[in-house]
């Protein structure tokens, strides 16, 4: 893929040229590409692949401001968006798996910022308990919260309808989060820190 500055001496071009160029921008940055037929594979690996995809784009699509916010503050200022983040680490880690065990719930950028210790997991009738163990914190560094989600642990492929929860403890020392209202079901969960820096900018710890 070409950038481009004044594509066809004009400001921006579209579509294609000659049945050879495509002329388009992506994120405001005009590019010029080989003119490509698309096609339609059916093997069972694509398909299983799109499967994941939907799954991904199905959980994407459901989660709240809690489960968002590592993947926004990773795409802030980058050439990616925080949807088409989740989903690229993602499908890798879920093709050809059972259920949802290998999701990575935060992309794990933080900077700086230590994971938790250990965490541990208590069921109850309708709810779902959390202790984390926290690790040291760097000098300088203030911690928000500790920030839970889970969902049914589920087979990605064929494509499903995932319903994620999201909690967290916002006080010191910020080791248990309670999730509650869950219906009988074998869960998939994670848990990471938020923690503003020195700058003032929040940051995430990857999950356990």
């Amino acid at each position: 893929m070409a950038k481009l500055t004044g594509p066809l001496f004009s400001l921006t071009a579209r579509q294609s040229i000659g049945k050879s160029l495509t002329y388009s921008s992506w994120r405001g940055i005009a590019y010029v590409r080989t003119l490509v037929i698309p096609a339609n594979p059916r093997t069972a690996a694509q398909l299983e692949v799109r499967a994941v995809f939907e799954t991904l784009t199905n959980l994407w699509n459901r989660l709240g401001a809690l489960g968002r916010a590592p993947w926004d503050a990773d795409a802030l200022g980058k050439a990616y968006t925080n949807r088409n983040r989740l989903i690229g680490i993602n499908v890798p880690l879920l093709r050809n798996q059972a259920n949802m065990t290998a999701f990575q719930a935060t992309p794990g950028t933080g900077g700086a910022v230590p994971p938790l210790t250990a965490v541990s997991s208590t069921p109850g009738a309708g709810a779902l308990t959390i202790t984390c163990t926290q690790p040291v914190i760097p000098a300088g560094w203030t911690q928000t919260s500790v920030v839970g989600l889970a969902f049914i642990n589920s087979d990605p492929a064929p494509a499903v309808q995932l319903l994620p929860v999201e909690a967290e403890d916002a006080a010191t020392p910020f080791t248990v989060i309670l999730f509650t209202g869950l219906p009988a079901a074998t869960y998939y969960w994670a848990a990471w820190n938020r923690i503003t820096a020195p700058a003032q900018t929040v940051r995430y710890s990857p999950h356990l």
